[in-house]
């Protein structure tokens, strides 16, 4: 009876953590960071955000806008071990968010701007932060972006190894969340949904 009654009180235990923990989650959500305000006329650069109802990519086009550079960040073992829904275990979940597996950047190439995509307008300073952000989520070899070989969904995409951990608290969502407060853009506190993300953007 003894064992039960622990088992009991652990279990209520890990309830209560987790409860208090997506809890706290969304309430760092919800706070709101606005980031610096500049006169609407001098905000000449654009982004775009793309929301897959899982994760947010940040896409910066060049400076013609004839093509279109996708930034996504995210776990080694969620990108490149589970591609799909289906191949996700319990060990490979637990490994992912505790284990700080090595983070790596998916990098996606378009000719156009996709309809799902959210246009976001900022200032040149914003855009130059942002884009150091980015490029400093890169590892570096002699000074060029370590590619990881071999590695692809099959669309001219590539993976590069980044500089960064992934962990329950650091997720593909916080780096996006992370890289617009670095750009003094609207972000929130902290969070892990790609909801906390996109509601400081509407689509235009």
């Amino acid at each position: 009876m003894k064992i039960l009654k622990y088992l009991l009180i652990l279990f209520l235990g890990l309830i209560v953590i987790i409860l208090l923990s997506v809890g706290l989650s969304v309430l760092l959500t919800y706070i709101p960071l606005k980031g610096m305000v500049y006169d609407y006329v001098t905000c000449n650069e654009t982004i775009y955000l793309n929301d897959n109802g899982v994760h947010v990519d940040i896409i910066i086009p060049n400076e013609n806008h004839t093509q279109f550079t996708s930034y996504g960040w995210g776990s080694k073992i969620f990108y490149i071990d589970t591609k799909e829904w289906g191949d996700l275990t319990f060990s490979n979940g637990i490994k992912a968010l505790f284990t700080h597996p090595d983070g790596v950047i998916h990098v996606t190439q378009y000719n156009k701007v996709k309809p799902r995509w959210v246009k976001v307008h900022l200032h040149p300073t914003q855009f130059n932060k942002l884009k150091e952000f980015i490029n400093n989520s890169f590892n570096y070899k002699n000074g060029k972006k370590i590619l990881i070989t071999g590695v692809t969904y099959g669309y001219g995409d590539k993976f590069y190894e980044s500089t960064h951990h992934y962990s329950c608290l650091k997720t593909c969502n916080t780096w996006v969340n992370e890289g617009l407060k670095y750009a003094d853009l609207p972000s929130c506190v902290w969070t892990p949904y790609n909801f906390g993300i996109m509601r400081h953007y509407t689509k235009t």
